[in-house]
């Protein structure tokens, strides 16, 4: 890449209205002493937005542990991204040592290829010149947050490209940022570009307004986590509204659960005094009253043939009762009309 293109890159690598490099260089000599003083600051300033700062350990490594954490979830692969963007510079050496000459990294180096080789060991900390070999070598475009200062766009990728969320910390230190919704671990940050995270207010107001009406009234969520959602969904007001819907129904739920176990210990006096008295016995044997568990079920099917067995000689038995009462019956009826006969003819003599 020739000078002019060169310029042109550093022009969009320079914050708008302060003539400088964005970020600002990083001072190699304070290494190991980041205090993370502005981390809470940082914090509170990106909660309204729904944004999450996810720390990176201070070991030199953390702009590449941040980039490894947004494109596949894993910090530890920072080894491999730092190689890709040292690989990078070289192949392009004609432009980035334009911004290496033009810089004070504040290094022995005699070289940009020196310099280039040093990056290469874990430990060295990366600076604007490797944020930039970063977007180039990816594709990707970077929105830098840090504390009191709008969010800085480093684009160097279309606009519907990719685009990666940092957070830069006291003048020394990277962080990945992530949304509230996007904290899957082990997983990289959701596709995203420059131009959803960055889309007019007025575009967003008009959706915002048909998901709050697809909403029921008291639906209680924060315009944040209104907006936070409808970027979710790709600016999908449909899809949108669907996810604050499972959302609410997940709540339901959770408040409801507590409900139904007062209603069924309500219904539990109902219950026979022989399934209260097992429940009882059960409760201080400590078992439960679960219907057929595998192990009873052989047991509660020879009590119930045993029982049926029971009722059909009770059943044989009324049976033969039955006509001998019935015998007995006409017996004592015969004997009477006989007495009675016998009672007439005395008392005609």
């Amino acid at each position: 890449m020739g000078k002019k293109a060169a310029s042109k890159a550093k022009a969009a690598a320079s914050r708008p209205g302060s003539g400088k490099a964005w970020p600002p260089k990083r001072n190699q000599k304070s290494k190991g002493k980041y205090t993370a003083e502005d981390f809470q600051d940082l914090v509170k300033q990106l909660q309204p937005l729904n944004l999450r700062v996810v720390k990176m350990e201070p070991d030199g490594n953390c702009l590449f542990r941040a980039i490894a954490d947004q494109l596949c979830g894993d910090p530890e692969e920072h080894n491999h991204y730092r190689d890709m963007c040292c690989n990078h510079m070289i192949e392009n050496a004609d432009e980035f040592s334009l911004f290496y000459a033009d810089e004070d990294f504040e290094t022995t180096c005699d070289c940009f290829g020196a310099y280039v080789e040093r990056m290469r060991s874990p430990g060295n900390w990366g600076s604007q010149l490797e944020l930039m070999a970063i977007c180039q070598t990816f594709g990707v475009n970077v929105i830098v947050h840090q504390v009191g200062s709008p969010s800085y766009e480093m684009e160097f990728s279309p606009a519907d490209a990719r685009c990666l969320q940092l957070s830069y910390h006291d003048g020394e230190h990277y962080n990945s940022v992530r949304f509230e919704w996007d904290l899957c671990p082990g997983k990289p940050v959701s596709f995203l570009s420059l131009q959803q995270l960055k889309m007019k207010d007025s575009d967003v107001v008009a959706l915002l307004e048909e998901v709050k009406y697809s909403l029921p009234p008291n639906h209680g969520f924060e315009e944040a986590t209104l907006r936070s959602t409808l970027l979710q969904s790709k600016y999908d007001a449909g899809a949108a509204v669907e996810l604050l819907l499972n959302k609410l129904a997940g709540v339901t739920e959770t408040h409801s659960a507590p409900v139904e176990s007062k209603e069924a210990a309500a219904t539990a006096p109902e219950q026979g005094p022989s399934e209260a008295t097992a429940a009882a016995s059960a409760q201080e044997e400590g078992t439960e009253t679960a219907p057929a568990e595998p192990s009873k079920g052989p047991e509660k099917r020879a009590k119930a043939s045993r029982a049926e067995k029971r009722n059909e000689r009770k059943a044989k038995a009324e049976a033969k009762r039955k006509p001998q009462s019935s015998a007995t019956a006409a017996e004592d009826g015969i004997s009477r009309e006989t007495m009675e006969q016998l009672s007439k003819q005395l008392l005609a003599v």
